[in-house]
């Protein structure tokens, strides 16, 4: 235990002295990052001494023990690398981990991106300290940028450390916390430096069918239809907002002017919020009213892109290897080492294929 303590305090401390080098606003947030990571590690607790000890409420405690079931599910089930990971517990007696944020220019689709040492080039910046993540949207928006600040329950350190099981997830229902679990070690099975959206995708489409197979395990059928459900839904939803973001890009990119791109862009965004007026009438759901009514712009719109543009292309290549879940990441590998224009090609081409065809489950 000692060893793996230096070890990770090690780690933050050559992180840390890595950006220092770099200007005062870079060192600046990297301290705060390296700050409030440290007070997550340092309040951990083992789950396995939790649970003996009877300490928490039976609700925690429940959850700690399905924890360690998804643990081993994760990794005999899904071949993800589990290694240490979500063995500790941590309450951070605060709703979110971290918060976001996520910008764009105002005439464009493409959101900004950081760069950082270990994760490389993403399009967001989370912040351990809610106001701070704030001071800096307001100031991007002042200098005439669409900006977003969302609150986030869990993120993954990409192997660097230990990643901890969190009070600001603990209590979801099953399914929704197997699916953060699976997807956040889907990161560490496969990461790319630079491409958000494919990291998001992958780990979106292993999280699906992680969740799918780990209901049908538990002969839980009754919430494995509801999960589809809710899928078909969460799809439908997507779709909806890809169709104007596709809209919104070509306008951008028109020759129209200025003011008459940002006055067709509200347009957009009206057409937007009316036809999810009939959205929520299909489909008898209100549970994305208070995103899609907080002040929707390219940098909110962008968050979406990110987390589902290419699963379809990646449920395609677990189709094409009839759910063997090895070769999928083998494939899925062999992809991201391609140059991007081409891996963006080949990941479209899948796409296609995916959704010219019925949705079956591919570890059937």
């Amino acid at each position: 235990m000692l060893a793996m303590v230096f070890r990770q305090t090690s780690r933050l401390f050559i992180l840390l002295f890595t950006v220092l080098l770099g200007g005062c606003e870079t060192a600046t947030f990297y301290s705060q990052a390296a700050v409030g990571h440290w007070k997550i590690l340092s309040a951990r607790e083992p789950i396995e001494v939790l649970i003996q000890q009877d300490s928490l409420d039976a609700t925690t405690t429940e959850k700690l023990t399905l924890i360690l079931q998804l643990r081993e599910f994760a990794e005999q089930q899904l071949q993800l690398p589990v290694g240490n990971n979500y063995r500790d517990y941590t309450d951070t007696h605060r709703p979110y981990v971290v918060w976001n944020l996520f910008a764009a220019p105002e005439l464009s689709i493409k959101p900004l991106t950081w760069c950082f040492p270990v994760a490389g080039c993403v399009s967001y910046k989370g912040y351990f300290d809610e106001q701070k993540a704030r001071d800096k949207a307001a100031h991007l928006l002042a200098d005439g940028y669409d900006v977003y600040v969302g609150g986030i329950a869990a993120y993954s350190t990409l192997g660097w450390f230990d990643d901890v099981v969190l009070n600001t997830f603990i209590k979801r229902e099953d399914s929704k916390l197997a699916a953060l679990l699976f997807h956040e070690l889907a990161h560490q099975q496969l990461y790319l430096k630079g491409d958000t959206t494919f990291n998001e995708s992958f780990a979106r489409a292993v999280e699906i069918e992680g969740v799918q197979r780990w209901l049908t395990a538990q002969a839980r059928g009754d919430e494995f239809s509801v999960y589809r459900h809710k899928q078909q839904r969460h799809a439908a939803w997507v779709g909806l907002l890809a169709k104007y973001q596709k809209q919104l890009d070509e306008l951008y990119q028109s020759s129209l002017g200025d003011d008459k791109k940002r006055q067709r862009k509200k347009q957009l965004i009206a057409e937007l919020l009316g036809e999810y007026q009939e959205f929520k009438k299909q489909w008898d759901y209100t549970g994305y009213d208070h995103w899609m009514n907080d002040s929707l712009n390219n940098a909110k719109l962008a968050t979406v892109a990110d987390y589902n543009n290419w699963v379809p292309a990646f449920r395609q290549v677990l189709r094409e290897e009839a759910g063997d879940l090895p070769a999928f990441y083998r494939r899925c590998k062999q992809l991201s080492e391609l140059d991007v224009i081409v891996r963006e090609e080949r990941l479209r081409a899948l796409s296609l294929q995916f959704e010219s065809l019925p949705d079956t489950k591919a570890a059937s």
